[in-house]
């Protein structure tokens, strides 16, 4: 009985990972076709690196963000409190 266990453990675990080769192989050949189209779409997009500013602008741009980010979550509030009072 125990030798059964061992043998179905074996087969099933033979099973899983021959599956998992086959998984790993179809990725690679998926990937191998795709990396033409992959690269025209990078292309097409053209990514821009975005410049370092000085600490003065970078600064400025904090406050800014902060402001907006201020001003959302006020009018969030805002709004559930309007909404939870109608209810």
């Amino acid at each position: 009985m125990i030798i059964e266990g061992l043998k179905l453990t074996i087969i099933g675990m033979s099973i899983v990972f021959a599956f998992l080769l086959f998984l790993i192989f179809v990725i690679k050949i998926t990937a191998a076709v795709l990396k033409k189209s992959t690269r025209k779409e990078e292309e097409l997009f053209n990514f821009k690196k975005i410049p370092i500013t000085n600490g003065k602008a970078q600064e400025e741009n904090n406050t800014k963000l902060l402001a907006v980010i201020s001003a959302s979550i006020t009018a969030h509030r805002l709004k559930n409190r309007i909404i939870s009072k109608n209810t």
